[in-house]
């Protein structure tokens, strides 16, 4: 019986491994194309409220992020001490990167400026979600765990209704908060004014993802039998995902604000999606064919994400990018060589993670 336990305990996990793997995989694809003014419309993210399949990646990641929390942290014979000792190191460590990965984008083509330096980010944002779940989920355990995620969604929920929180402009209050936090200076610029997607105070409901992930695992993970798992995750995955929908009317899911009504939509949807997984790696007793590559890659999700910056940043470097690009559009249309470039990152990505894998180097923070 308990070998019996092990075993499902280790499919579990490759369930998880794999649908993040599949996750990180998009991530390259939508961040990485030969051109930005030729990419299929799947694969950009909405302009402002609204949904795309690229807006789902980044959560999916988080609400994952959540469940290996669980499976790694919560179910550890460590003393509170301990587990907070490795949240706080875990946090700090990625945040460290994502600022090193900031400052190596800048430099490469400006001297080094500190007064411009871009202090937020995707791995700052993680170290942040990650670290605030973390704490919250040691303090109130994870049976306690959704009444901090209400607290956090409806109190951000009004803040955004008191603050012009679903307008693009200066006026937000996200906006406002990262401004007088931040300085302009340091936040993104890419909707024409200083607005960071990953800016402090929408850091509060992607506290919430990571902790709504972490108690998914927590009531469907360690359940005895597949088809008791799956209904674990596809009745409040469905559930979240209709409630998201209705609240919309209201609250628009909006990734860039990162609106709860975007954490309940995305959370859901990634727990149906691996109820799917389990029933395909359980049920067929290996993860042979696709699913291998796709786990090996999330077995070093961290690295792929600092793997796919550095590929992007010297094929710019080096001036390869444009010839790259050409290289497919002398034979293809514009979006189909946008897309193959694209590919051919994904492809680059997954030949460091089976590099890696081969040798039983798992990276870890």
């Amino acid at each position: 019986m308990y070998k019996d336990k092990m075993q499902a305990s280790n499919h579990r996990i490759v369930a998880v491994d794999v649908l993040r793997g599949l996750t990180i995989s998009c991530m390259v694809l939508v961040n990485n194309p030969g051109s930005w003014s030729t990419v299929y419309a799947p694969l950009c993210h909405a302009h402002f409220n609204g949904l795309t399949p690229t807006d789902l990646v980044f959560p999916f990641f988080m609400c994952l992020m959540g469940m290996s929390m669980y499976l790694s942290l919560v179910r550890k014979q460590q003393d509170t001490a301990t587990q907070t000792r490795h949240i706080f190191r875990r946090t700090a460590l990625i945040f460290l990167f994502g600022l090193l990965i900031n400052a190596l984008s800048h430099t490469m083509w400006h001297p080094f400026n500190p007064h411009e330096w871009r202090i937020l980010g995707v791995l700052q944002r993680l170290a942040l979600a990650y670290g605030g779940a973390g704490l919250l989920l040691l303090w109130l355990k994870p049976r306690r765990a959704p009444w901090a995620i209400v607290v956090l969604l409806a109190a951000y929920s009004l803040m955004l209704l008191l603050g012009q929180g679903y307008e693009l402009s200066a006026q937000n209050i996200v906006c406002r908060v990262d401004l007088a936090l931040l300085g302009e200076a340091h936040m993104y610029h890419g909707e024409g004014f200083a607005f960071d997607p990953e800016g402090l105070l929408s850091t509060i409901p992607s506290v919430a993802h990571v902790l709504l992930g972490a108690w998914l695992a927590h009531g469907a993970l360690d359940r005895p039998s597949l088809p008791e798992r799956m209904l674990r995750l596809l009745l409040p995955g469905f559930l979240l995902m209709a409630s998201a929908w209705l609240l919309s009317y209201g609250l628009p899911i909006n990734k860039k604000i990162w609106s709860p009504t975007f954490v309940m939509v995305t959370c859901g949807a990634c727990a149906c999606l691996l109820a799917v997984v389990m029933k395909w790696l359980d049920g067929n007793g290996r993860t042979a064919g696709l699913s291998e590559p796709l786990r090996v890659m999330g077995m070093n999700p961290m690295l792929m994400f600092v793997t796919t910056d550095l590929i992007a940043l010297f094929m710019s470097y080096w001036n390869l990018h444009g010839p790259v690009y050409a290289f497919f559009q002398s034979f293809m249309g514009d979006y189909q060589a946008s897309l193959a470039y694209a590919l051919c990152n994904v492809a680059a990505c997954m030949a460091v993670a089976y590099g890696l894998h081969r040798r039983g180097i798992v990276f870890s923070v």
